[in-house]
């Protein structure tokens, strides 16, 4: 073999290890078809197909001003419905959660946006639930649903598309891709869509007997002083109503106040809700326990009188007996119910601050305003 053709063979060679070298470089580092554009078109649960096959929804929020994580959760616990971000409070859920679950089955990934980490905070895709101080801008709403321990759907749902109606940026926690989906979420956070807001679930034409007793408290005493009671009766629906003690032929009732004070009374409904402190009994009296135990006694008194109530005697030596501050409402029906409203203090906030009272003393000032600057808030 001549110089010339060995120094051609050699050049050859080196050609091909270049070749191959070019070529594994350039296969090791091609992105796999999966993390481009796979998914696109794809739905990102397939499997979820039946809405009521879920039995807990958890909504995750995030308050970029105050920097605070909001969790709404209803489900399913041993044959009840619950809502656990309510201090358990009973749901009729089954009929609004299949509602909910029926408007994100199927959502698909119309177009990918960004494989980047780095670009959730531009879509505003990071997880609400991201325990990272230096992460407070960008953060989504989490929308879970599960199936017992089993997660049927869960995404975290960023700002909407511009230029595209009902268009949102979503992107799945397990995954750093940020998607386009196209969709319409039927949901509600708000605590009275997910409950029965009756209150009383009085029957108007069987209403027989109204009570109102209004006084004043000595807070310092725990007692009652000027006492004014006023009893209104009619025998049936249809027939005038006549106050107490009142000869009708001298004075006449005020048909039109007491209208509006049946109707106010039927139509009290559930705005929030609070859990009654350890040791009162479902009658708003204290068990012998807590009467004996002094740390409870001054656990429920300073529960109570934040909230405008108070803990006093009907007699002397006689059992301790709740009294509320702005008086209370008692009913009768012409079947022997008797309902009893107590009014304690007066409160007012956003609609979350009302649901659940989790409101820091320091941010709740005086004229029912909110933050730092007192901004207004929303109020009801």
């Amino acid at each position: 073999m001549n110089k010339e053709l060995s120094r051609t063979l050699i050049y050859l060679g080196v050609c091909a290890a270049s070749l191959a070298l070019g070529f594994f470089t350039w296969s090791s580092n091609k992105p796999r078809e999966i993390d481009d554009y796979a998914l696109v078109g794809q739905e990102f649960y397939p499997d979820f197909n039946n809405p009521n096959d879920a039995t807990s929804l958890e909504v995750t929020v995030f308050d970029e001003d105050k920097a605070t994580i909001s969790d709404f959760q209803v489900e399913s616990k041993d044959g009840f419905w619950r809502i656990p971000s309510h201090f358990n409070y009973p749901a009729d859920a089954k009929e609004q959660l299949a509602k909910t679950a029926s408007s994100i089955i199927g959502i698909k990934r119309a177009a990918l946006v960004s494989r980047l980490e780095s670009d959730q905070v531009k879509y505003a895709v990071i997880d609400p639930k991201l325990q990272d101080p230096s992460k407070l801008k960008g953060r989504g709403s989490r929308i879970t649903l599960k199936k017992g321990s089993e997660i049927l759907a869960d995404y975290i749902i960023g700002s909407a598309h511009k230029d595209r109606a009902g268009h949102y940026y979503v992107r799945s926690p397990e995954e750093k891709e940020t998607y386009l989906a196209q969709f319409s979420v039927d949901l509600s956070t708000k605590f009275q869509d997910w409950i029965d807001t009756d209150l009383l679930k009085i029957e108007q034409d069987k209403l027989t007997d109204i009570i109102v007793n209004k006084y004043t408290i000595d807070e310092r005493e725990g007692k009652l002083t000027n006492v004014d009671v006023t009893e209104i009766h009619r025998d049936k629906f249809g027939e005038a109503w006549k106050i107490a003690d009142i000869d009708p032929e001298v004075l006449e009732v005020n048909s039109e106040a007491v209208k509006n004070l049946v109707s106010a009374l039927v139509e009290t409904s559930i705005l929030g809700v609070r859990p009654k402190p350890e040791g009162l009994t479902p009658d708003l009296g204290v068990t012998r326990e807590a009467a004996q135990n002094p740390i409870l006694m001054t656990n429920i008194r300073r529960d109570l009188a934040e909230k405008g109530f108070f803990l006093t005697q009907a007699r002397e030596n006689g059992p301790l007996q709740v009294i509320a501050k702005e008086g209370s409402f008692y009913a009768a029906t012409n079947e022997g119910l008797m309902y009893e409203l107590h009014f304690g203090e007066v409160f007012t906030g956003s609609l979350k601050e009302i649901e659940t009272g989790l409101l820091a003393k320091s941010e709740n000032n005086e004229d029912g305003k909110t933050g730092e600057d007192g901004a207004e808030s929303d109020e009801s």
